[in-house]
């Protein structure tokens, strides 16, 4: 598509397009078929990698497979598979139940700033906080990975989360 729309701005202005070395030639009805041809190739190509890519990211979802290299804080891969880092898991524990007594993410990053790997930022803090991977779920799936965060817990972080974000607007 962005071919065909590239040739026809390029027609619009009086622009002919000449690949030398590929012998295309938009000027000619022959070259405008076979340029025609290579981008409706190329466009299935890309489509057939997005299935192919979709089919990869169902396969592993229906095996539980984290689909990226970076488990959240408090996890670890394992067999591909995020499950709970112990020591870790322990902290991510510690900072939601602090979470639900001060409500105060800037304080959670002073508390834990010494902390190897935990979050450095706001925003990265906020998203950990809401994060549902640490209630089981992730990508929609009940059960994805280890709970490490009780459901209550967790419910009442994120109202407090989205008080605080509305406070702050």
């Amino acid at each position: 598509r962005h071919l065909m729309n590239t040739l026809d701005t390029l027609e619009r202005y009086g622009v002919e397009w000449k690949a030398i070395q590929e012998n295309h030639d938009s000027s000619t009805p022959t070259g405008k078929l076979a340029i025609t041809i290579m981008g409706a190739f190329a466009q299935m190509e890309s489509d057939m990698d997005s299935v192919r890519i979709k089919d990869a990211f169902a396969h592993k979802k229906s095996k539980k497979e984290w689909l990226n290299n970076k488990p959240p804080y408090g996890f670890m891969l394992k067999d591909k598979r995020a499950v709970a880092d112990p020591e870790r898991a322990e902290i991510a524990r510690k900072v939601f139940k602090d979470y639900t007594r001060h409500g105060n993410i800037s304080k959670l990053l002073r508390d834990y700033s010494s902390v190897d790997g935990f979050p450095r930022s706001m925003k990265a803090l906020r998203a950990m906080l809401m994060n549902t991977a640490y209630i089981g779920e992730k990508y929609g799936m009940e059960d994805f990975t280890e709970q490490i965060i009780d459901r209550n817990t967790f419910d009442t972080v994120q109202r407090l989360v989205e008080m605080n974000v509305k406070q702050s607007l």
